[in-house]
């Protein structure tokens, strides 16, 4: 895949806010700052950054749309 290009990823089919609960279940299974997860679409439209105790009314909310922001651009680091 394009945006994961070391296969680091957990996908999903459900319906958009069961998908959110199961983000902040993972995202608590992994509680150390340092650590860098995102929550997409299948399109990869849009994300939010899961940090630590995120619960899924905030994943919805903190959502950032990539026509508004490039992620490649905002965050190079993340995609080489």
């Amino acid at each position: 895949m394009a945006h994961f290009p070391h296969n680091r990823m957990v996908s999903i089919d459900a319906q958009p806010w069961v998908a959110a609960e199961v983000a902040a279940w993972v995202r608590s299974l992994h509680p150390d700052p340092s650590l860098v997860l995102w929550y997409t679409d299948q399109g990869f439209t849009g994300h939010t950054v899961l940090t630590p105790g995120i619960t899924p009314t905030q994943i919805d909310h903190q959502w950032v749309d990539h026509r508004d922001h490039d992620p490649e651009q905002d965050y190079p680091h993340y995609f080489q």
